[in-house]
């Protein structure tokens, strides 16, 4: 049975950046040149939005392959040859996508530690609860010792009079 990769195939977003970087220079001179406003493009960068059918006849104009961008199938550019494996991905790239997934794991752990938290909360309570119940049984205990012998009733009571009387008179 195969095994799943933890880490996740790069993004749109993120190939995107891959080729703003390597064709234009930075994402914003991208956007200059599609003319889409950059903080447009840092969304679609960021994946916080996808891009409009728009946008993409945009980006095809300036040579983005679409079947890479959205798929990671083929080469960057329009016209390049396909190189096959990850050889089309720089390392520097692949390093970048293996952090991204990082993030997004962490993110996702992240976000679940509400509910770890409010198990211990829970944990921590419970403990708070026991440990009060245990010194107040202590604290009975200590004044019942401190106020001497307990008697259970009151023929035991007069039984144990009667036993300290006779060894007085001894």
């Amino acid at each position: 049975m195969k095994s799943k990769s933890s880490v996740s195939p790069p993004t749109f977003g993120l190939r995107l950046k891959w080729f703003a970087r390597e064709r234009f220079g930075s994402l914003k001179a991208l956007a200059d040149a599609v003319e889409i406003d950059y903080t447009q493009m840092s969304k679609y960068a960021t994946g916080e939005t996808k891009p409009r059918f728009e946008a993409l006849e945009k980006l095809l104009g300036v040579g983005l392959s679409l079947d890479w961008a959205v798929g990671g199938r083929g080469s960057m550019a329009l016209g390049e040859p396909t190189t096959p494996g990850l050889g089309h991905y720089p390392v520097e790239y692949v390093e970048e996508a293996i952090v991204e997934s990082v993030r997004q794991v962490i993110g996702k752990l992240t976000a679940n530690t509400s509910t770890v938290g409010s198990i211990d909360d829970h944990h921590r309570d419970a403990d708070s609860k026991d440990l009060a119940r245990r010194k107040s049984q202590r604290a009975k205990l200590n004044s019942m010792l401190a106020a001497g012998p307990m008697l259970p009733d009151e023929a035991a009571e007069s039984k144990l009079v009667g036993v300290a009387a006779s060894r007085r008179r001894r």
